[in-house]
């Protein structure tokens, strides 16, 4: 055995042991805090909207109080809620409201499916990245 296969066998032999270990039970004591915030980022197209699309979904079925903010301007994480329809965005219905001389509204920002309270931030043209104007 040559010791790159000597090597290879170890590193099989370690993932092996690592992934025949048991996790550790999910926790069903008393929660810490009262609001957990999750967030994730990443390179575009890695499947975030998805994911996150989706845990908000489970969680509100499990009978989590559910807020899940976009930050895209396809709306890709809210429109996987309502069935491909994307929501009206934070930053286009303020622009749109402030030029009328209106307030916006939780309502006309927020919308919910079955237990999922669901924004939409918007944000620069695709591939620009939501960081600046998106969050301000």
């Amino acid at each position: 055995m040559t010791m790159l296969e000597h090597e290879l066998a170890q590193l099989d032999q370690a993932l092996r042991d690592e992934a025949s270990i048991e996790p550790d039970a999910p926790h069903t004591g008393e929660v810490a805090k009262e609001t957990q915030i999750i967030a994730i980022y990443g390179k575009g197209g890695s499947g975030k909207s998805f994911a996150l699309a989706n845990l908000s979904y489970m969680m509100a079925q499990q009978g989590k109080r559910v807020l899940l903010i976009g930050c895209d301007p396809k709306s890709d994480t809210t429109s996987l809620l309502f069935s491909g329809k994307a929501t009206p965005t934070i930053i286009e219905t303020s622009s749109a409201k402030k030029l009328a001389g209106e307030e916006v509204r939780i309502e006309d920002v927020c919308f919910q499916r079955d237990g999922v309270f669901a924004m939409e931030l918007g944000g620069p043209e695709v591939g620009r990245g939501c960081g600046g104007r998106g969050i301000i």
